[in-house]
């Protein structure tokens, strides 16, 4: 399946198996939970949620610091 992730102002697509998790998504594109909260649709989900062919992941760092 596909799955089209934006990430920083860039939009790539990724090809993955069939009940793929956003933690597989993080993995192919080089990224680690902690750098990232991920979006799909209107919804902030978890690294375990599972992806459907077309869906669009948004991933978005998070930022810290004191």
């Amino acid at each position: 399946m596909r799955v089209r992730v934006v990430y920083s102002g860039d939009l790539r697509e990724v090809e993955l198996q069939e009940g793929a998790r956003v933690a597989e998504v993080l993995e192919a594109v080089g990224l680690r939970r902690e750098e990232v909260v991920a979006k799909v649709g209107n919804r902030i989900v978890s690294e375990e949620e599972v992806l459907r062919d077309g869906d669009v992941v948004e991933l978005i760092r998070v930022i810290s610091g004191g």
